[in-house]
Protein backbone atom coordinates (compact mmCIF):
# COMPACT_ATOMS: atom_id res chain seq x y z
CA UNK A 1 0.00 0.00 0.00
CA UNK A 2 1.35 3.76 -0.60
CA UNK A 3 1.38 5.05 2.66
CA UNK A 4 2.00 8.36 0.60
CA UNK A 5 -1.74 9.06 -0.19
CA UNK A 6 -2.54 9.57 3.11
CA UNK A 7 -0.46 12.12 3.70
CA UNK A 8 -3.43 14.72 4.92
CA UNK A 9 -5.63 11.77 5.54
CA UNK A 10 -5.15 9.29 8.61
CA UNK A 11 -4.65 5.54 7.58
CA UNK A 12 -7.68 3.52 10.02
CA UNK A 13 -5.77 0.10 10.94
CA UNK A 14 -7.31 -3.17 11.95
CA UNK A 15 -6.24 -5.88 11.44
CA UNK A 16 -5.09 -9.31 13.30
CA UNK A 17 -1.54 -10.46 13.00
CA UNK A 18 0.13 -13.89 13.18
CA UNK A 19 3.40 -13.73 14.69
CA UNK A 20 4.04 -17.39 15.61
CA UNK A 21 6.96 -16.97 13.49
CA UNK A 22 8.71 -15.03 16.65
CA UNK A 23 7.05 -17.55 19.10
CA UNK A 24 9.21 -19.78 18.39
CA UNK A 25 12.30 -18.52 19.33
CA UNK A 26 10.72 -17.39 22.70
CA UNK A 27 11.12 -20.34 25.35
CA UNK A 28 8.97 -18.50 27.88
CA UNK A 29 5.59 -18.91 25.56
CA UNK A 30 4.02 -22.24 24.95
CA UNK A 31 1.62 -20.32 22.59
CA UNK A 32 0.01 -16.91 21.24
CA UNK A 33 -3.38 -16.31 19.80
CA UNK A 34 -3.93 -13.80 17.39
CA UNK A 35 -2.79 -10.76 17.72
CA UNK A 36 -5.87 -7.56 17.37
CA UNK A 37 -4.15 -4.32 16.27
CA UNK A 38 -6.14 -1.56 15.85
CA UNK A 39 -5.25 1.93 15.58
CA UNK A 40 -4.57 4.92 12.85
CA UNK A 41 -1.61 5.84 10.94
CA UNK A 42 -1.03 9.33 10.47
CA UNK A 43 1.89 11.43 8.23
CA UNK A 44 3.85 14.44 9.83
CA UNK A 45 6.62 15.96 8.53
CA UNK A 46 8.10 13.04 6.82
CA UNK A 47 7.32 11.24 9.98
CA UNK A 48 5.17 8.25 9.99
CA UNK A 49 3.18 7.95 13.48
CA UNK A 50 1.40 4.93 14.58
CA UNK A 51 -0.69 5.32 16.96
CA UNK A 52 -1.95 1.47 17.99
CA UNK A 53 -3.87 -0.79 20.56
CA UNK A 54 -2.70 -4.04 20.75
CA UNK A 55 -4.43 -7.34 22.33
CA UNK A 56 -3.55 -11.22 22.36
CA UNK A 57 -2.87 -13.70 25.10
CA UNK A 58 0.50 -15.76 25.80
CA UNK A 59 0.72 -18.59 27.40
CA UNK A 60 2.74 -19.15 30.12
CA UNK A 61 4.23 -21.91 32.10
CA UNK A 62 3.23 -21.59 35.77
CA UNK A 63 6.80 -21.02 37.51
CA UNK A 64 5.71 -23.34 40.11
CA UNK A 65 3.42 -26.37 38.48
CA UNK A 66 4.29 -25.77 34.74
CA UNK A 67 0.68 -25.44 33.74
CA UNK A 68 -0.06 -23.02 31.06
CA UNK A 69 -1.69 -19.84 32.11
CA UNK A 70 -3.22 -17.19 29.68
CA UNK A 71 -1.21 -13.45 30.16
CA UNK A 72 -3.70 -10.95 28.12
CA UNK A 73 -1.94 -8.32 26.95
CA UNK A 74 -3.73 -5.12 26.18
CA UNK A 75 -1.18 -1.62 25.25
CA UNK A 76 -2.19 1.32 23.40
CA UNK A 77 1.89 1.98 21.86
CA UNK A 78 2.89 4.73 19.57
CA UNK A 79 5.43 4.24 16.70
CA UNK A 80 7.62 6.42 15.10
CA UNK A 81 9.21 5.90 11.39
CA UNK A 82 11.40 7.78 9.94
CA UNK A 83 14.65 8.35 8.52
CA UNK A 84 15.71 10.07 11.90
CA UNK A 85 18.40 8.62 14.03
CA UNK A 86 15.64 9.11 17.40
CA UNK A 87 12.71 6.69 15.25
CA UNK A 88 11.97 3.46 14.04
CA UNK A 89 14.18 3.09 10.77
CA UNK A 90 12.05 2.72 7.45
CA UNK A 91 13.68 -0.14 5.40
CA UNK A 92 14.07 0.82 1.99
CA UNK A 93 10.08 1.75 0.89
CA UNK A 94 8.66 -0.61 3.53
CA UNK A 95 7.13 -0.36 6.94
CA UNK A 96 7.29 -3.48 8.56
CA UNK A 97 5.13 -3.16 11.82
CA UNK A 98 5.09 -7.23 12.92
CA UNK A 99 8.72 -6.54 14.45
CA UNK A 100 8.01 -3.43 16.04
CA UNK A 101 4.27 -5.02 17.52
CA UNK A 102 6.28 -8.04 18.51
CA UNK A 103 9.01 -5.86 20.70
CA UNK A 104 6.22 -4.31 22.57
CA UNK A 105 4.66 -7.70 23.75
CA UNK A 106 7.81 -8.58 25.24
CA UNK A 107 8.17 -5.41 27.28
CA UNK A 108 4.78 -6.39 28.55
CA UNK A 109 4.96 -9.94 29.12
CA UNK A 110 5.69 -10.96 32.73
CA UNK A 111 9.28 -12.32 33.41
CA UNK A 112 6.85 -15.01 35.44
CA UNK A 113 3.78 -16.59 36.44
CA UNK A 114 2.18 -18.28 38.99
CA UNK A 115 -1.30 -20.28 38.71
CA UNK A 116 -3.42 -18.88 41.30
CA UNK A 117 -3.35 -21.32 44.62
CA UNK A 118 -0.63 -22.72 43.19
CA UNK A 119 1.90 -23.24 46.75
CA UNK A 120 5.99 -23.66 46.52
CA UNK A 121 7.55 -26.22 48.38
CA UNK A 122 10.32 -24.13 48.85
CA UNK A 123 10.82 -23.57 52.44
CA UNK A 124 12.91 -20.99 53.79
CA UNK A 125 15.21 -21.29 57.45
CA UNK A 126 15.79 -18.97 59.87
CA UNK A 127 19.12 -18.23 62.06
CA UNK A 128 18.42 -18.45 65.72
CA UNK A 129 21.16 -15.75 65.91
CA UNK A 130 20.06 -12.51 64.34
CA UNK A 131 21.15 -9.32 64.46
CA UNK A 132 18.96 -7.13 66.81
CA UNK A 133 18.76 -4.17 64.11
CA UNK A 134 17.59 -6.89 62.08
CA UNK A 135 15.03 -8.82 64.69
CA UNK A 136 11.82 -6.71 63.35
CA UNK A 137 12.03 -8.39 60.11
CA UNK A 138 11.25 -11.97 61.19
CA UNK A 139 7.69 -11.98 61.53
CA UNK A 140 7.76 -11.28 57.78
CA UNK A 141 9.28 -14.32 57.30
Amino acid sequence: MQLNRYINVDLLIDDSLDLLRFVEKDTDITKMDKCSVQGKMSITDEKYIFDLTIKTTLYMPCAITLEEIPVEICENITEIFSNSEDDNKIDGITIDLDYVIWLNILAHKPMRVVKKGAVSTFETTVKKDVNPAFKDLLKYL
